[in-house]
């Protein structure tokens, strides 16, 4: 195989891992705007299938390094979102006041997360700090 074919089969890998990169991020937004309607519940399953993308995207070899770095974000940012999210209903029968910042604070948090991974995907850019429960940009130190 000549390098040509090697650049072009390079970046077919690198635009479908992120594809499922965006995919997965769209999938959170999604799964969010359900918390505002019971009724569309089934919708609660898109993040789990969108942490399921990630996984598979975190051990796929092909994928380049810059997107295995949006996988292992996506996966933080579910674990961390179902804790904080379990967090907030068992604190809600004590004081619906607390547990209702605390899901507002997960929301907003997962939003931010969302945002700004989107915007570094389309940059093509990696994520600084993707094991980070922040925001996964680098701090100065």
């Amino acid at each position: 195989m000549d390098k040509e074919q090697s650049n072009k089969q390079s970046q077919q890998t690198s635009g479908k891992g992120e594809y499922v990169a965006t995919t997965t991020y769209i999938l959170y937004l999604i799964a969010l705007s359900t918390i505002l309607h019971p009724g569309l519940i089934i919708l609660l399953a898109l993040p789990a299938i969108g942490v399921g993308l990630a996984y598979h995207g975190i051990f796929n070899s092909s994928a380049e390094y810059w997107v295995k770095t949006h996988f292992q974000y996506q996966v933080v940012t579910f674990w961390v979102a179902i804790v904080g999210g379990g967090i907030a209903l068992l604190v809600y029968p004590a004081s619906h006041n607390i547990g209702y910042l605390l899901h507002a604070l997960v929301l907003a948090w997962v939003i931010m997360r969302c945002v700004y991974g989107l915007g570094q995907l389309s940059r093509k850019e990696q994520i600084a700090e993707p094991g980070s429960f922040f925001l996964g940009w680098k701090r100065n130190s």
